[in-house]
C-alpha cells in the first residue's frame, strides 16, 4: 500500500511540475509577444 501511495505522490508532483513549467512557457511566450506588439506600437507612433 505504501509504495502505491508514493507512486501516486510520485507522480502528482511530476504532473505539478509539468503543469508549472507549461505555465511559465505561456506565461514567457505571452510576455515577448506584449513586448513585441508594444515595440511595433512604439514604432507606428514614431512615424506618424
Amino acid at each position: 500500500m505504501d509504495i502505491v501511495l508514493q507512486q501516486m505522490h510520485y507522480c502528482l508532483t511530476d504532473d505539478a511540475s509539468n503543469w508549472l513549467v507549461i505555465a511559465i512557457s505561456a506565461l514567457l511566450v505571452v510576455l515577448w509577444y506584449e513586448r513585441k506588439r508594444i515595440k511595433e506600437a512604439i514604432k507606428q507612433d514614431k512615424t506618424h
